[in-house]
């Protein structure tokens, strides 16, 4: 079976490696130059599978386009309740997902850190916001600078390793 992605050592990639150590399965990897080439080739069934994020997929599932299979993070998506996780349908331990996040330079001030932080805890509380980031696909969520750090380094040793264990190169 073949997969694509939105390009070699992406993210879409990255989550489809997950998969196959979990699983124990070898899928044909068919890198593309962008999200939206990848999408178009899985609809017209030039490739079998494509790891995408939720706001890429979404509006296709929902106009019965494509097949949601399952969404890769621990819980369901509130703008898929329906797709199952990976770990309900049988596949364990590979958990992977995207998150955005507000960065800011190197030696901001602590106070000013802390206010940003606090003030997009606040909108992101907000039902309309909230309405609006789930019908995007996003699952609104806001954290600490410092659980946002931590967030950083798991992901960096997670991926790292796979990276590093795979040969993998960006492209």
């Amino acid at each position: 079976m073949t997969f694509a992605s939105s390009g070699q050592g992406g993210s879409p990639h990255l989550t489809a490696e997950i998969f196959q150590i979990a699983t124990g399965t070898r899928l044909t990897h068919v890198p593309y130059k962008g999200g939206g080439p990848a999408m178009t080739d899985l609809m017209a069934a030039h490739v079998d599978l494509l790891f995408a994020s939720v706001l890429e997929g979404s509006g296709h599932i929902k106009a019965g386009k494509l097949k949601g299979l399952a969404v890769t993070h621990a819980q369901r998506s509130p703008a898929l309740p329906d797709v199952p996780t990976l770990a309900e349908t049988g596949v364990k331990n590979a958990e992977s997902g995207s998150w955005i996040a507000l960065l800011a330079p190197r030696g901001t001030p602590q106070p000013t850190l802390d206010k940003v932080a606090a003030d997009i805890r606040e909108v992101v509380q907000q039902a309309d916001v909230r309405e609006k980031l789930i019908a995007q696909g996003a699952v609104p969520r806001a954290s600490t600078p410092a659980e946002l750090q931590r967030l950083i380094e798991a992901d960096r040793a997670r991926y790292g390793r796979i990276i590093r264990d795979k040969g993998l190169k960006a492209e």
